[in-house]
């Protein structure tokens, strides 16, 4: 069984090969058998991928448990991946909302109008944007002018987060706005216990989150690491402040961040905040922020990002390991849901994240009005771009 996606399969021009894995639910029009090469007759067809060579669905609500079928690929119109479970606007409002409270722009941040607006490092969209988190926000003109004025403020550009579907009237601003890559929320439901279990053999692997049992993290390490790692001494923690050496490791699409914005990583937020590291024999070779906040309907959410593994330790399992710690991390302090972003062009990053159970929930972009230059700097961001 191939476990790529075949060449041949047409896909959407909304996704991309990476979504399409085994497990995956998908959306496939296919053409029918009766009709004419050239003409419109198809029928849809929702359900999970089981295999992709052949192509073989387990369909959706059919009425018998279990159906599966098989797909001749020379019927097929397009095939497109689909969140693991219908998506609402208030799910999208909600993982928005406990990612807004994770990164809240430290330096200030107000309500308009149910617009979060936020001032941080001067550098990263996500501390430095604007994002609608209340359900008006969706149909209501946005407030660009307040906006505007809030971070004129400050000498920095205005910034727009907009999420699919809750942010439409962003795209009716008035205005030359400049609209940035796609940036894609993948989410993962969290078990009660980590899904391996089993002590892994052979393998110098000790956590240092706690004394709890760490064997389903020490299981995943001795089948994902690679060989000539595990022959070394690994050991890994969760700590509440990141250290020199996390510090010193990461990088913000692959610059190294000024001192000001890496202090504010650590800042206090209304939630709580972890800082994983991997380290082999007393060096730190990967790393991850994780927090946990939590939406208005209650939900407690696990998100992670600034994954970095050092240049030598990289392709050898290490990124799988360190999601595998947070999400464990994240179990053990009550989050019920993980999330993370991607970027849309991040091809192997999309991978490893399915293969950890990720699936895509929405996307968000944001978008950028050039006409507003920074015109004062404020101390904290002084030494930004």
């Amino acid at each position: 069984m191939a476990d790529s996606t075949p060449a041949r399969l047409p896909i959407s021009r909304w996704s991309d090969p990476a979504s399409l894995v085994v497990g995956a639910r998908v959306v496939i029009r296919r053409r029918l058998t009766d009709a004419s090469p050239h003409g419109n007759h198809f029928t849809d067809v929702i359900g999970t991928l089981v295999s992709l060579d052949p192509l073989v669905v387990r369909r959706q609500n059919t009425g018998i448990p279990g159906e599966e079928i098989t797909i001749d690929p020379q019927l097929i119109d397009v095939i497109k991946p689909l969140p693991a479970k219908p998506v609402r606007n208030s799910d999208i409002r909600a993982v928005e909302y406990a990612y807004a409270l994770a990164f809240p722009g430290v330096i200030h941040h107000e309500w308009v109008n149910g617009w979060l607006v936020r001032v941080g490092d001067g550098v990263t969209e996500r501390s430095n944007s604007a994002v609608p988190l209340e359900p008006h926000t969706a149909f209501d003109d946005v407030p660009v002018d307040a906006i505007h004025d809030i971070y004129r403020k400050y000498g920095l550009p205005t910034l727009i987060a907009a999420p699919d579907r809750i942010a439409r009237p962003a795209f009716r601003m008035p205005g030359a706005w400049t609209r940035g890559p796609e940036i894609i929320t993948m989410t993962k439901d969290l078990e009660t216990e980590p899904a391996s279990e089993g002590a892994a053999t052979g393998a110098a692997v000790t956590g240092g989150d706690s004394a709890k049992d760490d064997s389903a993290i020490r299981n995943i390490a001795a089948h994902t690491v690679s060989e000539e790692l595990l022959s070394r001494n690994i050991t890994w923690e969760v700590a509440q402040q990141p250290n020199d050496d996390w510090l010193s490791l990461y990088h913000f699409r692959g610059q190294p961040l000024p001192e000001s914005a890496l202090r504010q990583l650590s800042h206090e937020i209304d939630g709580l905040l972890g800082f994983g590291r991997i380290v082999i024999d007393g060096e730190t070779v990967a790393i991850t922020r994780g927090t946990i906040t939590h939406s208005p309907d209650g939900r407690a959410w696990l998100g992670y990002s600034a994954v970095e593994v050092a240049e030598r330790y990289r392709r050898q399992g290490l990124g799988t390991l360190m999601g595998a710690i947070m999400m464990d991390w994240g179990r053990r302090h009550g989050a019920n849901t993980a999330y993370l972003h991607v970027i849309e062009s991040n091809t192997p990053g999309r991978n490893l994240y399915h293969k950890l159970g990720f699936g895509e929930h929405h996307r968000h972009r944001y978008l950028s009005d050039a006409s507003t230059a920074r015109t004062t700097t404020h101390p904290d961001t002084s030494h930004t771009k």
